[in-house]
Formats: C-alpha cells, sequence, structure tokens
C-alpha cells in the first residue's frame, strides 16, 4: 500500500510524516449567528484529504479523520459530554459512492454521542462544492429534522459560509429539537 499524500510505501492510508503533518489538530470555534461551530482542521491543509469525499477510498480518509477530532474533542469537552445526553445527527447523510461522509464522521463521534441517522435530510439535492455565497443563500437545500425533542450536535465536514449549518439548526429547532452546536472537520474559511 502507498501513502495517499507522498506515494511512500506503508501500511496504512498516510505514513507516518503525513500523520504528523496532516494530522495535527487546531481547533477553532467559529460563531455564526448565535450558533457555535468546531472545526478540527484548516481547509488548506487538508483539501486533497477532504476531497476524497467524492470516491471510494473517502470513507476510510474520513473515518481517520474523524477519529483523530473525536480524540481531541473528548480530552477537551469530557466534562461535557459526562454530564449530558447528547445526540448527533448529520446534514443529509444520505449515502452518496457507496457512504456517507456525515455519517462516517457521525459514527466516529460514537463514543461520545448518540448517533441518529438519516434524521436531516435535504428536500432538494443541491451541491454547493465550489459554488458562491449568492448561490448558496438562492438554493437552500430544505433540510427536514424528524426525530423531534432531543439534545443535538450538528456534524458535517466544511463549513464555508456556515448557511448549512444555520439551516439544519433552523429545521431542527422547527422539528422540535435543541441544538447545542455544530461540529465540522474543517473551516474554509478564507
Amino acid at each position: 500500500m502507498f501513502c495517499l499524500t507522498c506515494n511512500a510505501f506503508c501500511f496504512s492510508l498516510l505514513c507516518k510524516n503525513c500523520r504528523e503533518q496532516f494530522l495535527k489538530i487546531k481547533l477553532k470555534i467559529r460563531v455564526v449567528e448565535d450558533l457555535k461551530i468546531y472545526s478540527f482542521y484548516d481547509y488548506q491543509d487538508m483539501d486533497l484529504l477532504l476531497n476524497t469525499k467524492y470516491y471510494a477510498i473517502g470513507s476510510r480518509v474520513f473515518s481517520l479523520l474523524a477519529k483523530e477530532a473525536n480524540a481531541h474533542f473528548l480530552t477537551t469537552h469530557q466534562e461535557f459530554f459526562q454530564q449530558y445526553i447528547v445526540h448527533g445527527v448529520g446534514i443529509d447523510d444520505n449515502p452518496k459512492k457507496g457512504y456517507s461522509h456525515t455519517g462516517v464522521i457521525l459514527h466516529a463521534f460514537r463514543n461520545i454521542i448518540t448517533p441518529i441517522y438519516g434524521e436531516l435530510r435535504a428536500k432538494n439535492k443541491v451541491k454547493y462544492a465550489g459554488k458562491s455565497l449568492e448561490f448558496r443563500q438562492k438554493n437552500p437545500r430544505g433540510l427536514v429534522y424528524k426525530s423531534g425533542s432531543k439534545d443535538l450536535v450538528i456534524f458535517d465536514d466544511i463549513v464555508t459560509t456556515g448557511l448549512s449549518m444555520l439551516e439544519a439548526k433552523k429545521a431542527i429547532e422547527k422539528g422540535g429539537g435543541n441544538v447545542l452546536f455544530g461540529v465540522v472537520l474543517s473551516d474554509a474559511k478564507r
């Protein structure tokens, strides 16, 4: 097997050197309106790995990234998760290319949250990758939440403008849920 980033021979997705370089957690908190969004990696450092979501290998890459993020988050927020029963929901975790990247992230955090799969779905299948803020504002996903009254953390892969997170928060609140905060692997804010 060869390292995904440098092509060195190794027995995992990333060689030791690339793990040390790319899997450095840089925890950030961005607030969009009144929603806190935690991110773990800078997009410019991770774009190659994050873009694997369009391929089958992405499930393994996202699992690796999310497990590292989860381990860090647990050490910094352990008391919070010991005090509350918290559920997690992925934004439109409908499988594409054989898996759901938000479902994979959600699954990696299952030791601190109770995952709820398939409960925050988009009525409109809009792709936001590479699109402008104006496009995103004019083309909402039409998210619908179905699981009722629960304390929830929203999961996604990347936060760019924050509109998807805000739309998810509104859908969850409309469906009777309480949003605590959002978690993403990467912040693409420039």
